[in-house]
């Protein structure tokens, strides 16, 4: 740790009294910025492309109305063919058939590995009880993958768990910018953790402050970028007279803080907004596309 009392001394927030004017793209900067919510979009966005291609909401939609109780008609097969997909090495068909029910003659498309029926075979269809659009050869899947497939499900939601987390602390950063008091920190604990960020290791670094009364509070603030929060001494902080614990150093938060003539906050770098906007943006838009590439083309 380098020597406190060799680092230039850290100016004094001067802010307008709370709750404060904090700029919407410093706040935009809290909410996505950073690296916990910045990979939760990019696995999130990653983990739904494969969804998509891989049929996940059909194969979701088929195991919810077929839990129920079914109905079941003959049916006739009027066409199987080898699509471009394949299941532990062997390809999927996709089967053709037609069917009577109460009404007109329906058709649907089902899905099965190992052999293709011939046309003009007899086969059992079922659908859902009072709902013959939704149906399937019996033996034979309405999506081109069984549930197996549901394991995608993973991918996303481990990005959507770092995005709620980034929400979270983000949100919190917000408050504290508006309403928080500022303070001035000491460094009293730096210790490494087992995770590692772009091979740099994540710090957890203690900082100690008083509040208006003399009360002492702590905040952890957790860094594979120590050396931002070691650049001067004390360090300044914002926290909440209501409960110390919650409390945020200033050179932790995502970007730069500027504090403007009136005492209010705003980004040093108002560029960056548009940068950690991205991420978001591009995870929705290729999602989008690639949803209405599988589905509605």
């Amino acid at each position: 740790m380098r020597d406190r009392w060799l680092l230039p001394p850290a100016a004094p927030l001067k802010l307008a009294p709370p709750p404060r004017a904090v700029s919407p793209g410093l706040v935009l900067q809290q909410v996505f910025g950073g690296f916990v919510p910045q990979f939760g979009w990019m696995f999130l966005g990653f983990g739904m492309i494969f969804s998509w291609v891989f049929g996940l909401p059909e194969t979701a939609a088929s195991l919810y109305r077929f839990a129920g109780q079914r109905e079941t008609s003959g049916g006739t097969v009027t066409a199987c063919r080898a699509t471009s997909m394949s299941e532990n090495d062997a390809t999927v068909f996709a089967v053709d058939y037609s069917f009577e029910t109460e009404g007109p003659s329906r058709r649907g498309t089902s899905y099965v590995t190992g052999s293709c029926p011939a046309p003009g075979a007899t086969v059992s269809v079922e659908f859902p009880a009072g709902s013959p659009e939704h149906s399937r050869v019996q033996g034979m899947r309405s999506s081109p993958f069984g549930p197996f497939i549901l394991f995608l499900l993973v991918f996303p939601a481990v990005g959507l768990g770092f995005i709620l987390a980034g929400l979270r602390s983000g949100l919190r950063a917000a408050r504290l910018l508006s309403a928080g008091v500022p303070a001035q920190g000491r460094l009293v604990s730096k210790e490494g953790t087992s995770t590692r960020i772009n091979g740099r290791v994540v710090y957890a670094m203690t900082f100690a402050f008083r509040d208006s009364f003399g009360v002492e509070g702590s905040v952890t603030t957790r860094t594979h970028e120590p050396e931002a929060l070691e650049d001067e001494f004390p360090e300044n902080v914002l926290y909440d007279p209501a409960d110390l614990s919650r409390a945020v150093t200033v050179d932790s938060l995502p970007g730069r803080v500027r504090v403007g003539d009136s005492g209010s906050l705003e980004p040093a770098r108002p560029d960056r907004t548009v940068l950690v906007l991205a991420g978001p943006l591009a995870s929705v838009a290729v999602n989008a596309l690639v949803a209405w590439w599988r589905y509605c083309r």
